[in-house]
């Protein structure tokens, strides 16, 4: 929790006065600075280590230096250009549009919502279409997990955040589509999802379809890291 406080009071200047609470019992201790600074070394791996301002906090609080690895085998990895939209129907239309456009060459596609009512409209909207085996990953099934579903050949998965991590996605031959549906300025969230597709090695493609209201909300900060172009 105190770790989460710092990294706000340094992206955000309206948590600048944010008091921070003394240590307890409540806290987990092994994220604790203190607890890290025990250690002569420490050594951690991720592949979304965030913006600039993540790394500033690794530097001054932990006395940690970040390095980048090279990848083991090329990024295949392809990025559509944004597409943003007016509304929640706009969205989700173009989101059906998007799915069948693929669908159609058969690559394996995989949505990612933070909504659960979003993912029953654009399921019925598929469905309206003639499509009917729809893959629905809503957090609920642990034994029922994208792994090894999601990838296959014209696969459609439609998913909360709990497809955009800690997931490997096995996919097939065909280039694996990602699109995410929503726009936040924390990377790392974004970054997860990105790296769902083109793992190792593999071809793969992923794009952003959101809001208007997300993309210029006051409270997300633009990452130019995160893309190059917006349609």
């Amino acid at each position: 929790q105190q770790f989460i406080a710092i990294k706000e009071m340094s992206n955000d200047e309206k948590y600048q006065n944010m008091i921070l609470k003394d240590v307890s019992m409540n806290y987990l201790y092994v994220s604790h600075p203190i607890f890290v600074n025990l250690y002569n070394k420490v050594v951690g791996l991720t592949g979304t280590i965030g913006n600039k301002y993540n790394k500033k906090i690794l530097a001054d609080h932990y006395n940690l230096i970040t390095q980048k690895v090279p990848r083991n085998k090329p990024n295949h990895r392809i990025e559509l250009p944004f597409i943003i939209c007016k509304n929640i129907e706009e969205r989700n239309q173009l989101i059906v549009d998007n799915i069948i456009g693929f669908h159609e060459k058969e690559n394996p596609i995989l949505v990612i919502f933070q909504d659960l009512t979003e993912i029953y409209d654009v399921h019925v909207k598929l469905q309206q279409k003639g499509i009917k085996n729809i893959n629905v990953f809503e957090g609920k099934n642990q034994d029922f997990k994208p792994d090894f579903i999601a990838g296959l050949k014209g696969s459609i998965s439609l998913g909360m955040n709990v497809c955009g991590r800690g997931t490997d996605i096995k996919s097939s031959q065909l280039p694996f589509h990602v699109i995410i549906s929503y726009y936040t300025s924390n990377s790392r969230v974004i970054h997860q999802a990105f790296g769902r597709t083109a793992r190792q090695g593999h071809k793969g493609s992923y794009r952003i379809i959101c809001l208007v209201d997300q993309y210029y909300s006051d409270s997300n900060k633009y990452d130019d890291s995160l893309t190059k172009t917006i349609m």
